[in-house]
């Protein structure tokens, strides 16, 4: 994440803050996401140097005029007049930090080898909450390096309780013998 793109996401929060908005401007925030992963070629018309910046903000304005909250529309339209659209996902990732760290919300990323089903992910979500004494949000991804058991990243820390780690540990614990 470049260091403008953290600042864009910044001053957004702040606005949204002093506003008392946070949750309107993170909806408008997610729908934006949604419409650029789901259209890549749109991304590359509003980020196009070919266009004027008056071309490139009133694209952004025809898509999003009305369904985003209109700070976000602006914001939007800033990144759109610099050619820094493609900064978006920086500035939403900054955002969305800031707003987690606010209502006290941790997210936690887990990685499995096979799909974990509804009742797992409940089930995981429901300890680290105790733990944490806050909201858990879970972002559940399949990798198949894992080889077994889970990986999960909250709150910068790192737990390792896939079978690939266990054996690299009886490893480990095998040479020092």
């Amino acid at each position: 994440m470049t260091e403008s793109a953290k600042e864009y996401g910044m001053a957004l929060f702040d606005l949204a803050k002093e506003k008392g908005m946070t949750d309107a401007y993170a909806d408008s925030l997610k729908i934006v996401s949604e419409v650029l992963k789901s259209n890549p070629d749109y991304l590359d018309v509003i980020s196009s140097p070919r266009l004027t910046s008056r071309e490139r903000i009133s694209s952004a304005e025809a898509v999003f005029g009305g369904l985003v909250h209109e700070d976000v529309m602006a914001c939007l339209a800033l990144l759109c007049a610099k050619c820094r659209i493609r900064w978006f996902d920086s500035c939403l990732d900054e955002y969305m930090r800031l707003y987690d760290d606010l209502h006290r919300i941790s997210v936690a990323r887990i990685k499995s080898s096979v799909p974990l089903t509804e009742d797992e992910k409940e089930e995981i979500r429901a300890k680290l909450e105790k733990q944490k004494g806050h909201r858990v949000v879970t972002e559940c991804s399949v990798d198949p390096s894992v080889i077994g058991g889970i990986v999960l990243e909250i709150d910068g820390v790192m737990l390792d309780g896939s079978l690939r780690n266990s054996l690299r540990e009886a490893k480990e614990v095998m040479a020092d013998e």
